[in-house]
């Protein structure tokens, strides 16, 4: 009898974990490889090597959760002049103060990421 409850269990699992998303498309987006970070003046917008991040980090390392789930808005969307913390009150000192951030922790750990300027920010040419 147990053996036929494992078995029932392993179909109940495949079919909740392959079968049902593929039947009513749900789709799990683990977004871009690449990105270009920019404000809404773009005067010098970063490349973002996303993919890469997302291999050494969790998604929550950089993006808020609204509880249990993870929702994905545009930084711009609450970073702005309303916030009450004047050290991330716009995108681009949010962006500045989560990367520059981790990249000075990491860099203490022996790793080699970008602090200047330059790093992220592709000189135009």
């Amino acid at each position: 009898m147990r053996i036929v409850w494992g078995v029932k269990a392993l179909v109940i699992v495949f079919v909740s974990l392959f079968i049902v998303p593929v039947a009513f498309g749900v789709e799990v987006s683990i977004g871009p490889g690449d990105m270009i970070l920019q404000t809404e003046k773009a005067r010098k917008p970063a490349d973002f090597p996303h993919r890469q991040h997302q291999e050494a980090y969790s998604c929550t390392a950089c993006h808020h959760a609204k509880g249990d789930i993870m929702v994905i808005d545009k930084c711009a969307t609450c970073h702005t002049k309303n916030i009450g913390n004047a050290d991330v009150n716009s995108y681009k000192k949010a962006a500045h103060k989560l990367c520059k951030d981790c990249h000075k922790r990491v860099n203490d750990e022996d790793m080699d990421a970008p602090i200047k300027c330059s790093g992220c920010h592709a000189k135009k040419g």
